[in-house]
């Protein structure tokens, strides 16, 4: 890893979750907590009497919003890691998933540059490759991971 890759100061670090990353437990000791809890956080349903009331009135409840279980979380990296913020995104196994939802974030946050942990595995040729392809402007460094296979 380059000493020049820590003095640039990023919008996104994009990690995949602890499953898939040696780099999530490489993280400051906060940030790492705080993204653990994040991602072990759930929410609790609304009370029954909640869905009694809505239905009287004619009125829509969801028990919660389909596909939170699997949305990416943010959390704050200022004055932790040099990012204004980090994203954990899930993996399902598959790099062009993965790398389609990182630059959708890219771009729904505005982000000019990113700096992707790459999973487990997981080639910079080949992620350059998905990741020019993909439609969005934001500038990417890519860091492999090179955690031993099972």
């Amino acid at each position: 890893m380059s000493e020049l890759a820590y003095d640039l100061v990023f919008d996104l670090w994009i990690i995949p979750p602890a499953k898939h990353s040696t780099w999530f437990s490489r993280l400051d000791w906060y940030l790492n907590g705080q993204m653990c809890k994040g991602l072990a956080h759930r929410n609790t349903p609304p009370h029954a009497e909640i869905f009694r009331l809505a239905g009287e009135h004619g009125i829509s409840v969801h028990s919660s919003p389909s596909g939170m279980a699997d949305a990416p979380l943010m959390i704050s990296g200022r004055g932790l890691v040099p990012a204004k913020a980090c994203v954990v995104v899930g993996y399902n196994g598959e790099l062009k998933d993965w790398l389609t939802q990182a630059k959708w974030i890219t771009f729904q946050m505005q982000a000019t540059n990113s700096r992707l942990h790459l999973p487990a595995g997981a080639s910079t040729a080949k992620a350059v490759a998905i990741w020019e392809k993909l439609e969005g402007s934001c500038v990417a460094e890519f860091v492999e991971d090179h955690r031993e296979q099972a």
